[in-house]
């Protein structure tokens, strides 16, 4: 059994609800409402498409601020796959996009003499995290509390910074 709402076919509201019967066949709504259940569908199409577009990971440019003993910034870009961390002294490392999967941002920071930094960027969560080199015990796994923030400038200096 199927319950129709709709709209009178002058446009105002209507509470009027008519049923129809899979068993029978044949359906009691009047011929104006029986499209309302496309567009029905159609709306709730748009709409997990447009929360879908205000994921954070789907953002074209956006910044986190993150905490670990002082604060510090990471900015991305996901269309050009550019990352850019501010250091604790202010100075930037940048880096790449990896992946992105779902809410999850995956990139790595160059540092000179070092290996990359491997991080994961958690949007749900709203987390990041460092992770780890196996045997190295400088290079443990670090998570930092963040939260999204002001696009910063120190992304339009990528190309500016030393790898």
């Amino acid at each position: 059994m199927r319950w129709w709402i709709g709209a009178s076919a002058f446009g105002s509201s209507s509470a009027c609800a008519a049923r129809s019967t899979a068993a029978e066949g044949r359906s009691s709504v009047p011929k104006r409402f029986q499209a309302l259940g496309v567009y029905e569908k159609l709306g709730i199409a748009s709409g997990l498409f447009l929360s879908m577009l205000s994921s954070t990971a789907n953002a074209e440019s956006f910044s986190i601020k993150c905490s670990y003993t002082s604060y510090f910034y990471v900015s991305f870009d996901t269309d050009s796959g550019r990352v850019v961390e501010e250091t604790l002294s202010g100075s930037g490392l940048k880096g790449r996009i990896d992946k992105i999967d779902g809410e999850r941002i995956y990139f790595h920071v160059l540092k000179v003499g070092e290996p990359n930094f491997d991080l994961i960027w958690d949007g749900r969560e709203k987390v990041l995290i460092t992770v780890a080199i196996p045997g190295n015990a400088t290079r443990g796994s670090i998570t930092s509390v963040c939260t999204t923030t002001e696009l910063r400038s120190m992304l339009s200096r990528y190309d500016d910074i030393a790898p």
